[in-house]
């Protein structure tokens, strides 16, 4: 049991969730089903993506888009789109999760335009889309490059939308002064941060970004921003540190040190 528990710690994946005679407990069981639903739901969602420009794959339905894969990496026949030459092109694919990437994809590019060095070409909305058609879509409009924001199906382990709530709810304690301060940007302002999230696996993940503050037409206000995962780097500079520190109290503590 405590080799199990501490797979469990070290993974999302529906690992050692225990048994009930030869079958699973019906928590688990119920769960499953749940989310399993809401992945059914994610990909079969449809909503309204914001673009200039609208193309299609050659998938020419849902179901057809599910079950041949390759034609939603081709761009339907006839797609004529207006030339960029040497511009950063976003495109927002529909992918498998519709709903997901209509709530978040105009945030990201609103965050992301004040900090790239190209010039902005038009936002192509892409529908029944693969990731590929991105290569499409950029050869055709002359683009130097291309960023493809995609719904992604939820992975059976927790909700379709990025849940505001629940993930400021996960920021690290120690972290929250950092967090306090962003929330607190007047509009018109942005800086740069680095937040700590507490994973319902027990893990932690760490990300470094630039974030701003913006007011609505309303007077509403909104914290706008893209972060980038830094565990990897986090991880390895803590390594280093500890390194650093376990030589300098070596060094400190011995009677004779030779350098080399």
């Amino acid at each position: 049991m405590t080799n199990a528990l501490e797979l469990r710690r070290h993974t999302m994946a529906r690992v050692a969730l225990g048994r009930v005679g030869n079958a699973q407990p019906t928590a688990a069981h119920l769960a499953f089903q749940a989310a399993h639903a809401q992945a059914r739901d994610a990909v079969w969602s449809e909503a309204a993506l914001i673009g200039d420009v609208t193309v299609r794959s050659q998938a020419r339905d849902r179901r057809e888009y599910l079950l041949r894969p390759d034609l939603g990496r081709k761009l339907a026949e006839g797609t004529v789109l207006p030339a960029a030459p040497g511009a950063l092109v976003f495109v927002v694919a529909d992918g498998l999760c519709a709903t997901g990437v209509a709530a978040q994809a105009p945030a990201v590019i609103a965050a992301a335009r004040p900090l790239l060095g190209l010039p902005i070409g038009p936002v192509v909305v892409a529908l029944q889309a693969r990731v590929a058609l991105g290569d499409a879509i950029g050869e055709a409009i002359g683009a130097a490059a291309v960023a493809v924001l995609i719904g992604e199906r939820t992975d059976s382990g927790g909700a379709t939308d990025a849940d505001a709530t629940n993930l400021l709810g996960q920021i690290d304690p120690d972290y929250a002064d950092r967090l306090s301060a962003v929330l607190a940007l007047p509009p018109g302002s942005g800086t740069q941060v680095e937040l700590k999230w507490n994973r319902l696996d027990g893990q932690s993940t760490w990300g470094r970004g630039w974030v701003r503050s913006r007011e609505r037409q309303d007077g509403s206000v909104v914290i706008e921003g893209a972060l980038a995962d830094i565990t990897e780097l986090h991880e390895a500079e803590t390594l280093l540190k500890r390194s650093e520190e376990r030589s300098r109290l070596l060094a400190e503590n011995a009677w004779e040190v030779i350098w080399t």
